[in-house]
């Protein structure tokens, strides 16, 4: 999902509301391993940097 996605506003929320401001450049989910593995060689083939999380709950907004 890419900041121009109707649904990206929902989709980069967090547990914690203080750490919504934080503004990925895609969030991505990932329904098995190979989508998980899928998405870190995309981002590293592209030079753009990872922060995987699972559930939201990253008290950093990770």
């Amino acid at each position: 999902m890419l900041p121009g996605d109707a649904d990206y506003a929902q989709a980069k929320q967090l547990h914690w509301k203080q750490y919504d401001t934080v503004s990925p450049s895609a969030v991505a989910y990932c329904a098995t391993a190979a989508d998980v593995a899928t998405c870190v060689l995309f981002a590293q083939d592209n030079g753009i940097a990872v922060a995987p999380r699972s559930g939201g709950h990253s008290p950093s907004g990770f």
